[in-house]
């Protein structure tokens, strides 16, 4: 694997066609015996499959995607990338990895023994910063040089930005539980157990209240066009302060890179990428 993966959140030109009347959907007959559907003008791209991803073991619930369109996974051990021409493997020297993630110059960030910090030349993990609470993880930052963490205590769920110079700056301090994250350029987007929130620039949070099954992850354009929900059974856009389901069948944790939206179901072994066909 590269020594530094980029993951420079880009502009996401996916277009989501709405038409109106009964909505079209497309039957995908895949390779395995699980199948999903999706929203119709959706190309799907399917990347891995169950015995590939068996094969790493208990996966973190992170992954990266590089800037040549990679799945990055890691069992904790090591990191795996798994590209179009093959895969690659590069062992963690050192304490296990309880979470990571890729900063927008590209450094691969790590929690791991309890400290935030790095992986150095060697991959061995650098232990900067004590964790505030133990179980915290990590989501990619859309400013160079930061990072999103956010975790749990004993009393409350609370949100960070974190800088390469060590700094931590509280985004939100809740009672609800944070399940998932997610930067745009212009807002951070907050999944709690109870409800979708949109924190950013001078407008007032809005809120989301939440009737689909608990949601696994989020993910959001760059320019903050889109923001997407994954349960353990769907993906879903939200949009104009509602909800349009574009997967059925199948969810999971999700990713944005280069005009794609990146899907690991670990549930059901698979990983693949969505693309919307332009009119």
């Amino acid at each position: 694997m590269k020594r530094t993966v980029r993951l420079a959140l880009l502009a996401l030109t996916i277009i989501v066609v709405y038409g109106l009347g009964k909505t079209a959907w497309l039957a995908r007959e895949l390779r395995t015996a699980t199948a999903f559907s999706v929203r119709e003008g959706i190309q799907v791209d399917r990347r891995l499959e169950a015995p590939e991803l068996a094969a790493l073991g208990t996966t973190l619930p992170d992954f990266a995607v590089t800037d040549d369109g990679s799945f990055v996974l890691s069992n904790g051990e090591a990191l795996y990338e798994f590209g179009t021409n093959g895969a690659s493997e590069n062992r963690v020297n050192g304490a296990s990895l309880d979470s990571f993630t890729v900063d927008a110059d590209g450094t691969v960030l790590t929690i791991a023994g309890g400290f935030l910090g790095r992986l150095d030349a060697t991959d061995r993990p650098v232990e900067a910063v004590p964790m505030p609470f133990a179980g915290a993880r990590l989501a990619p930052g859309v400013t160079p040089g930061t990072a999103l963490l956010y975790g749990r205590d004993t009393k409350s769920s609370r949100l960070y930005r974190v800088y390469s110079d060590g700094r931590f700056e509280v985004l939100l301090e809740t009672a609800d539980t944070i399940v998932a994250v997610a930067e745009s350029r212009a807002a951070v987007y907050v999944a709690t157990s109870g409800a979708l929130l949109r924190i950013g620039g001078s407008e007032a949070p809005s809120a989301l209240t939440l009737d689909e099954s608990p949601v696994l992850s989020i993910a959001v354009l760059a320019d903050d066009a889109m923001a997407f929900v994954a349960t353990r059974d769907s993906v879903l856009v939200w949009r104009g302060g509602a909800m349009r389901t574009l997967v059925k069948g199948s969810g999971g944790m999700l990713r944005t890179r280069d005009g794609a939206l990146y899907v690991v179901d670990q549930l059901r072994g698979m990983a693949y990428v969505l693309r919307v066909q332009k009119a």
